[in-house]
Order: C-alpha cells, then structure tokens, then sequence
C-alpha cells in the first residue's frame, strides 16, 4: 500500500510481509529532477496475520495512519511514536481514508454503518485523543467505497448492492447534530472499486467486468462508460490535484483521463491518454 503526502514531501510505503511503514523523502536536484531516498522506517505493531489495506499521512504532517483488514486503525507521529489505535468493531475493514485536512478519518467495513473519527491536537500540537464524531446511516448493505470530498466537508459512500450517497459533513458534530444526506441514488451496477472528484460531483466506478463509469452525485446519470479500460484487471484509480483520473492495472499502463461534464457516447474512448 503505497500514500504520497499532500505537500509532496514524502512516500510512504506500507510493507506486506513486516508490517513496517517505509518512508521516501522526495528533493528537487539541481538538475530539476526530483528523487526519492530512504528517509526512515518504523514497526506498526498491525498483527503479522492481517494485510494492510491503506496508509494515509495527514496533510499537516502531525501524523501518519495505517489500516488493515481486520478492525485495526493504527495512528502514528511521522517519526513511528504509536499515538493511538482505534478498534473499527465492525468485522472486518474494507477501505479506510483521510480527509484532506487531515482532521478526519473514516472506514468502510463489512457492516452498513459508516463512522467518522476526528484526530485531535491540544494547543501546543500535542496529540490528544482520537474521537468517533459522526456515524452515517442509512445503507441496508456492506459498503464497498467511500471518500471525502477536496474541501473535507462532504463524503461520498457506496454499497455493494450499487446505493450511491453523498452527505454533507459541515455540521455541528459537537452538539450531535447528524451529518445531512444531500443526494442518494441507485447505480444501474455494482462497482468494486469507486472514488470521488475532485469537485465532488462525479463518481468514478469500476464495475465487475472492468468497465469504467462516470457517474454525475447530482442526478445519478451515468456520463460515460468505458468498456476495456485496460488488458488486466483495475488494481487502482485516484484522482490528480488538477482534477484528472488515473488508472492502473496489472498490464503495467496508467492511463489519464478528463472528466465528463455530460453525455458522450462513443467519444469516451478517446479520452483516455497513456
């Protein structure tokens, strides 16, 4: 599992077989080129029988999180000082993120329910406590993906069974008042894997016969389909600061591709650039 911090600086690397978190720190030479180098590395703890499904450094730097598939969320200082470990208690961890304000983290699991934890620093940045905050409810199925929108004020989560919602998380969670549900849709099919843009109005998907949707959150309508996005199967799809898609595959290509804003018909194909 492999996470680049927001203001580039770093790689993180979460290794399968030990369990360590790895990190490369990115420098621009005097040539213009950037490179990589071993910076440190450090034992998580996670059990050497689980796998782990995400690593996420906040965008501020204050701390690092790593997931794995059983209910285990482990939070860290950059340096490896274990800050806190948090218990999912729902079976089994499918997808965990970070918001990008690096306030907020949340998981996707083998139940319906979706929980948002808020990562806490006292005056002084020292760390505080990690506290569940917000629970979204409303999914009758396991869901399969989930993401926070770029300004970390919406989120977007997705069933297996293809129910699509998007919620607004602006509230004022400390006097419980409940995230707002904006928009919920169901898709004419399931997807395995599933992120959301950059403006938090399009939904990406994959489906189980590898073809790629472009959802709008708006209305539910599919812009675009994509059949055949690559030889293999999708390994991984995210989003570029710039707004564009990238995905990859086991055929070792990664392919870029723009945003629909509408309907395109046969005029998908010719947006993806290798």
């Amino acid at each position: 599992t492999t996470e680049t911090t927001r203001m580039w600086r770093y790689i993180v690397l979460g290794m399968e077989r030990s369990k360590n978190l790895l990190f490369y720190l990115l420098q621009r030479g005097k040539d213009g080129k950037v490179a990589a180098s071993k910076a440190h590395e450090f034992a998580s703890g996670h059990n050497p029988m689980s796998t782990i499904i995400a690593v996420a450094m906040a965008s501020t730097d204050k701390f690092v999180l790593s997931a794995t598939d059983d209910t285990e969320i482990r939070i860290f200082t950059p340096k490896g000082d274990r800050l806190a470990v948090v218990d999912t208690k729902q079976i089994r961890n499918k997808s965990v993120v970070l918001s990008p304000n690096g306030k907020f983290f949340s998981a996707a699991c083998f139940t319906a329910d979706v929980k948002v934890w808020e990562v806490l620093f006292k005056k002084d940045n020292s760390f505080d406590k990690c506290s569940k905050v917000m629970d979204l409810k409303g999914h009758k199925g396991q869901l399969a993906a989930l993401d926070f929108s770029v300004d970390s004020k919406r989120m977007f989560t997705l069933s297996k069974a293809g129910a699509m919602k998007l919620w607004n998380l602006d509230v004022r969670y400390q006097v419980y008042e409940d995230p707002e549900l904006l928009h919920e849709h169901q898709l004419p099919t399931s997807f395995v894997k599933a992120t959301l843009s950059k403006d938090a109005r399009c939904v990406v998907g994959v489906s189980q016969e590898g073809a790629l949707y472009f959802v709008s959150l708006d209305t539910g309508e599919v812009l675009d389909k994509v059949d055949a996005v690559h030889v293999g199967n999708l390994s991984d799809l995210c989003f570029s600061p710039d707004g564009r898609l990238a995905t990859s595959s086991l055929d070792r290509v990664i392919r870029l591709w723009d945003v629909p804003s509408g309907p395109s018909g046969s005029e998908a194909q010719q947006r993806g650039r290798e």
